[in-house]
């Protein structure tokens, strides 16, 4: 069976704690700032004491909003990664076009195992794979593509000819 890929979002849960605490810190700190700011147009000395909660609020922010970044790098990788190795080991032909462009953004090994083509054509040609769907399903299963770039689904059976008939 050959699927082109349309991707989801990923169903994970949300870290309600982590996403508070992103907002809530860098709010406090803007709302220091603003009041150190509005003290010095007034002339008004400020305590120490409220200056270095100030400046620590800054480094919580910088802190925060760095862990929050690598953290989140790492929870792409690793999505990718899972992503990588889903679609290198099933037994279908999983591919991904831009709907645009009809440019083919990835297609999997399975490809040139089901199509006997190598996935580098099908890249340098994005339209060849047109060619590989039997003549008889071609207007039909196209039609059907041309409907995916609009809607996000497709899930068609078809047949396809091999390169040597």
């Amino acid at each position: 069976m050959v699927r082109p890929g349309i991707l989801g979002k990923e169903a994970r849960p949300q870290n309600k704690a982590g996403v508070v605490f992103s907002i809530l810190i860098p709010l406090l700190a803007a709302i220091l700032l603003f009041v150190v700011i509005q003290a010095k147009l007034r002339g008004v000395q400020l305590p120490d004491f409220v200056i270095f909660v100030e400046a620590l609020g800054f480094i919580v922010v910088i802190l925060a909003g760095t862990w929050f970044l690598i953290r989140g790098v790492g929870e792409h990788r690793e999505s990718e990664e899972r992503y990588r190795q889903m679609a290198s080991h099933i037994q279908e032909i999983f591919w991904m076009l831009d709907a645009e462009s009809k440019r083919v953004l990835e297609v999997n090994e399975a490809y040139e195992t089901i199509t006997g083509r190598t996935r580098r054509s099908l890249l340098d040609n994005p339209t060849s794979y047109e060619e590989i769907i039997h003549p008889e399903d071609r207007v039909h299963v196209l039609a059907r593509l041309d409907e995916a770039t609009r809607t996000g689904k497709f899930d068609e059976r078809f047949r396809i000819t091999l390169p040597n008939g």
